[in-house]
C-alpha cells in the first residue's frame, strides 16, 4: 500500500472511532439528563452539520469530472451521481461509480449510516444491553470480515472495509468507560484505570510502532488493532483536559476539519493542474512544496466554506435564547 494511502486509511480509522466515542457520549448523557433520546431533533443537527458543504462538493465534484477533467459519464443513471446523493457514496466506492476528485467521500457515507443506526440502539437498551450489543457488532464484524478478507471477492471485501461500523462501536465502549468510570468495581471503572495507567501509554507506543512495521512488510490492514490504540489514545487525552490540544490554532483547524477533509482533493488537484513546474523540482522538495502549497489553499478554502457556508446553517442548530 502507498505511504499517503496507508496514512490516510489510518486517519479515517480514527475519525470513525472518535467519531463513535464523542455521538456515543452526546447520546448518553442525553438519556440520563432527559430520560430519553430526541431522535429527529439529533438528525436535523447532523444533517444541518453534513448535508450542506456535502451536496456542495458532490455537486463540484461531477461537475469538474464530467466537464474538466472528463473522466466520467455524463448520464446520471450510470455514474453513481443517485448513490451519492442518497448517502451511499461508499457503496458507490465499491462499485466503481464515485469520481476520483471526491472518492474521500465515502467515509460520510459510513458517517451517515452510523447516525441512522446509533440513536435508536441507544435509546433501546440499557447501559448493559449497549455494552453486550457493541461487544458483539465488534465480534462479529470481526469474525465477518476475517473470511471475507482472505475469501471473499475484491468487492465485498471492499465494502466491509469501507463500512467500519466495528470502529465506531469500539469508540462507543470506551466512551462508556469515560461516562461511567466512578461506578466502583464495575467494567467501566477497571477498563479506565487501565487505560490511563502510565503503563499502558508506553505499552501503547510499542504497540503502535509495532503494528507499522507489520503493516508495512506484510501488506496488512489490522485496522480493528489502529482503532483500540487510537480509542485508547483519545480516553487518555480527554481525561486531560487543556493543554495543547487546547490551543487557538488547533481549535481553529478543529471547527474547519470537515471543509479541509472533504475540500482537499480539489485544491490537490488545482495545484497539479496549474503549477505542474514544482514536481520538477529536484529531491523531494517538488513533493513538499505541492504538499505545502496544497494544504494552505485547502485551509483557506476550508475558512471560506465554514464562514459563508456552513456557519449559516450551523447558526440554526443552536436552540433559540429565552427572552427577557
Amino acid at each position: 500500500m502507498p505511504l499517503n494511502s496507508f496514512i490516510g486509511s489510518q486517519a479515517v480509522t480514527f475519525f470513525f472511532v472518535l467519531s463513535g466515542f464523542l455521538i456515543t457520549s452526546f447520546l448518553l448523557r442525553e438519556k440520563d439528563r432527559t430520560g430519553t433520546i430526541q431522535v429527529m431533533s439529533f438528525f436535523r443537527r447532523r444533517a444541518l452539520r453534513i448535508w450542506p458543504l456535502y451536496y456542495v462538493v458532490l455537486a463540484a465534484g461531477y461537475l469538474i469530472s464530467i466537464f474538466v477533467i472528463r473522466d466520467t459519464d455524463s448520464n446520471i443513471l450510470r455514474n453513481g451521481f443517485l448513490l451519492n446523493a442518497l448517502l451511499l457514496p461508499n457503496v458507490a466506492f465499491v462499485l466503481d461509480k464515485i469520481p476520483e476528485i471526491i472518492v474521500q467521500l465515502w467515509s460520510l457515507g459510513t458517517e451517515e449510516q452510523f447516525y441512522f443506526v446509533w440513536p435508536f440502539l441507544i435509546r433501546r437498551t440499557t447501559q448493559r444491553q449497549l455494552t453486550r450489543a457493541l461487544l458483539l457488532i465488534v465480534a462479529c464484524w470481526l469474525m465477518v470480515g476475517v473470511p471475507i478478507h482472505f475469501l471473499g471477492g475484491d468487492r465485498l471485501r471492499a465494502l466491509v472495509f469501507r463500512t467500519r461500523i466495528d470502529c465506531m462501536a469500539i469508540g462507543g465502549l470506551l466512551s462508556l468507560a469515560v461516562l461511567y468510570k466512578d461506578q466502583a468495581g464495575s467494567w467501566m471503572d477497571r477498563c479506565y484505570r487501565i487505560i490511563r495507567h502510565r503503563a499502558t501509554g508506553l505499552l501503547g507506543m510499542v504497540s503502535f510502532a509495532a503494528l507499522l512495521a507489520a503493516s508495512y512488510q506484510w501488506k496488512l490492514s489490522l485496522y480493528q488493532l489502529y482503532a483500540l490504540l487510537f480509542g485508547i489514545l483519545i480516553v487518555r487525552v480527554s481525561s486531560r483536559p487543556g493543554g495543547w490540544l487546547e490551543t487557538a490554532p488547533l481549535k481553529y483547524l478543529g471547527k474547519r476539519s470537515y471543509g479541509v477533509y472533504l475540500l482537499h482533493h480539489f485544491m490537490i488537484y488545482l495545484v497539479f493542474k496549474n503549477i505542474p513546474s514544482l514536481l520538477e523540482i529536484p529531491g523531494p522538495w517538488g513533493d513538499l512544496a505541492v504538499f505545502v502549497l496544497a494544504s494552505l489553499l485547502t485551509v483557506l478554502a476550508a475558512a471560506l466554506s465554514y464562514r459563508y457556508l456552513e456557519s449559516p446553517f450551523l447558526r440554526t442548530k443552536a436552540p433559540p435564547r429565552p427572552r427577557g
